[in-house]
C-alpha cells in the first residue's frame, strides 16, 4: 500500500469514516476532507478494501435519521437539529465525489436519493445525476428497489415491547389515528412509528423515483403497497412531506387509467385525504408554505375530478368541483391581507373555472363578489400585481359565463375602472394595468352586444377623460 506524505493511510481513512458514521456530522469538514483525500490518492489493495470503503461511504452519505427540517423560518437557524443538518450537508458533496468512483446496488440506492430535487438533503444533484447517467449497468429493477429498500420502511412496525396489542389499540382509538398500512401504528409516538418517518425519510425520494419511472402496469403490480404508502405521506403533519404526498397522488392519477381508478373506488379516498390542504392558511402556517400546499392541493384535486369526468362520472365530478369551489371561496375570504397567497388562489380558481366550463354560471354571483371585494379595497393601488391578476381572473370567468353577464355588467365595469383609478391615484405605473382593464371592458362589451351599455361607456369617458386609456374602442 502506498502512503503519501501528510495523507491518511487507507486504514486510517476507513477508521475516520467509521467515526463519522457513528457521530454523523460531529467531525469537522477538514477531517472529512482529509479522509476523502486519502481515499482519492492512495492506491487501494484489492476488492476487500474497495467493498469496505464503499459500504462505509454509503453509511456516511445516508441522510441523517430522525425528522428533517424541511422549511426554514426566522427561528430555524437556532435549532440544534438545523445545525446538525447544515454540518452534515457541508461534507456530503466531498463524500459523494469519492463514492462516485464506486459501483453497485447500494451505491445506486444512495445516488437515487441525492438525484431527486425538492428534498432538504439535496443541495446539488449534479454528482448523483452524472453517476446515474454513466452507470446504467448498476441500475436496479424497480420491483427489486421497492422490495429491498422501500417496502420495509413503510410496512415494518417498530413495536414497543412494553405495549400490548390491546393497549396499542386503546391508544389509537383515543387519538383517532390509523396508519394506512398498519393500523397498529401510532402517529405521534416515535417508538411505534413506521421507520420511514423517524429513521430514514430519504425513502420518500426512492418512492418518488419508482412512481416517476414506472409504467401503469408496473404501478398496478405494487398497487396494494403503493396506495396506503402515498396516503401515509399525505396524512403527515409536516407540510412539506404532505406536499410530496399530494404530488405523488397527482402523478399516479395522471398515469393510471381513469376507469381503473373508478373501479378501485379510490378517488373519494384520495379526495378526502387531499381536501384539508385548502385549510392550511395563515396565521396557522407561514404564508409561503400556505401558498405552496394550497396550490398543490388544488392541482391534485383537479386531476381527480378530471379522472372522474374521463370515466363518465359527470355528476360525481361536478359534486367534487362544487366542494372545491366552496373551499377556494373560503380560502380567498380568509386571506385578503396576504397578497402573494391571494394571487396564487386566484390562479387556482382560474384553473377550476376552466375545468368547470359553462357550469361556471352557477357560481357567477360569488365570483363577481370576489372580483369586486379585491378591486374595491382602498389600498389595491399599492398592489398592482394583485389588481392585474384579478382582472385576468374575471376575464377567464367571462369566457365561460358570458350568457349571464348582463345582470353583473356594471359591477364588472366598476371593478375594471377601480383597478385603473386606484393604481393611478397611488402614483404607480399604469402601464401594466391598462391592457388588462381594457380587455375586461372589451370582453364584457362584446359579450353583451348592447347599444345602451356602449352609450353608458361613452358618457363615462366624457365625465372622466382619463378613462379613455381603458375605454378606447
Amino acid at each position: 500500500m502506498v502512503k503519501l506524505e501528510n495523507v491518511l493511510s487507507i486504514e486510517e481513512a476507513k477508521e475516520s469514516l467509521r467515526k463519522f458514521r457513528e457521530c454523523k456530522g460531529d467531525l469537522s469538514t477538514a477531517a472529512v476532507n482529509e479522509t476523502c483525500e486519502a481515499l482519492e490518492t492512495v492506491e487501494r489493495e484489492g476488492n476487500e478494501d474497495e467493498d469496505d470503503i464503499a459500504r462505509l461511504l454509503c453509511d456516511c452519505v445516508k441522510p441523517l435519521g430522525g425528522e428533517w427540517i424541511w422549511y426554514k423560518d426566522e427561528l430555524t437557524e437556532s435549532r440544534t437539529r438545523w445545525i446538525a443538518q447544515e454540518q452534515f450537508l457541508s461534507v456530503v458533496p466531498r463524500l459523494l465525489h469519492v463514492l462516485s468512483k464506486y459501483t453497485g446496488p447500494l451505491i445506486y440506492r444512495h445516488m437515487l436519493v441525492y438525484s431527486v430535487e425538492g428534498y432538504p438533503w439535496v443541495r446539488d444533484n449534479t454528482i448523483a445525476t452524472k453517476w446515474l447517467e454513466s452507470n446504467e449497468g448498476s441500475i436496479m429493477p424497480l420491483p427489486e428497489l421497492v422490495d429491498a429498500y422501500i417496502k420495509p420502511a413503510f410496512i415494518k412496525s417498530a413495536s414497543h415491547p412494553s405495549v400490548s396489542m390491546a393497549g396499542r389499540k386503546k391508544i389509537n382509538d383515543d387519538r383517532g389515528y390509523r396508519n394506512r398500512l398498519n393500523p397498529t401504528l401510532q402517529s405521534d409516538t416515535e417508538e411505534l412509528m413506521a421507520p420511514w418517518r423517524v429513521e430514514d425519510q430519504s425513502v420518500i425520494a426512492l418512492l418518488e423515483v419508482v412512481i416517476r419511472r414506472s409504467e401503469p402496469t408496473q404501478l398496478r403490480s405494487v398497487w396494494p403497497f403503493l396506495v396506503p404508502s402515498m396516503l401515509n405521506i399525505v396524512d403527515d403533519h409536516e407540510v412539506m412531506i404532505k406536499l410530496k404526498g399530494c404530488q405523488f397522488l397527482e402523478l399516479v392519477v395522471s398515469k393510471m387509467d381513469s376507469q381503473f381508478l373508478h373501479t378501485t373506488g379510490l378517488i373519494p379516498i384520495f379526495r378526502d385525504a387531499v381536501a384539508p390542504t385548502l385549510h392550511y392558511l395563515p396565521p396557522s402556517i407561514p404564508t409561503n408554505l400556505s401558498r405552496i400546499i394550497t396550490h398543490q392541493g388544488v392541482d391534485t384535486l383537479l386531476s381527480l375530478t378530471a379522472s372522474l369526468k374521463a370515466s363518465g362520472k359527470t355528476r360525481d365530478c361536478l359534486a367534487d368541483m362544487d366542494s372545491l369551489m366552496f373551499d377556494l371561496l373560503h380560502a380567498i375570504a380568509n386571506t385578503n391581507q396576504k397578497v402573494e397567497l391571494l394571487i396564487s388562489l386566484l390562479a387556482d380558481m382560474e384553473s377550476l373555472v376552466q375545468q368547470l366550463g359553462p357550469e361556471t354560471v352557477k357560481y357567477l354571483q360569488d365570483l363577481v363578489k370576489v372580483y369586486l371585494n379585491i378591486l374595491g379595497d382602498p389600498f389595491i393601488g399599492h398592489s398592482p400585481n394583485l389588481a392585474i391578476k384579478t382582472c385576468e381572473f374575471i376575464n377567464t370567468v367571462m369566457t365561460y359565463a358570458w350568457p349571464r353577464l348582463y345582470r353583473y355588467r356594471y359591477e364588472i365595469l366598476r371593478g375594471a375602472v377601480l383597478s385603473y383609478k386606484r393604481i393611478q391615484k397611488a402614483e404607480a405605473s399604469t402601464q401594466l394595468i391598462v391592457p388588462v382593464a381594457q380587455s375586461v371592458i372589451k370582453k364584457l362589451t362584446d359579450a353583451l352586444n348592447d347599444p345602451d351599455f356602449i352609450n353608458d361607456l361613452t358618457r363615462l369617458v366624457l365625465s372622466d377623460e382619463s378613462l379613455n386609456q381603458i375605454i378606447n374602442f
